[in-house]
């Protein structure tokens, strides 16, 4: 697996791993602990049963981080200026 992500580019500053998931169709096979524990061990492909056409679907961190961030500038240079 951690092979699979090295071949496609590897994890980027956008990358969220803790998000990563494994689909076959639109069904969900492989998510959360017990992926994230199956690629700390290096677990092939044949443990986790995957085949051809299963997608590895790695999210980028979201928007809401962003926006956050960008709120919580917009605040503090006010409270800058203020005091």
């Amino acid at each position: 697996m951690a092979d699979v992500i090295t071949a496609a580019g590897g994890f980027t500053q956008r990358s969220k791993p803790t998000g990563i998931r494994v689909q076959r169709g639109a069904t969900t096979i492989w998510e959360g602990p017990l992926l994230q524990q199956s690629l700390s061990r290096g677990d092939s492909f044949d443990y986790l049963n995957l085949r051809a056409g299963d997608r590895v679907l790695v999210p980028a961190r979201g928007d809401s981080e962003r926006t956050i961030r960008i709120i919580g500038v917009l605040v503090t240079i006010p409270l800058a200026v203020y005091t």
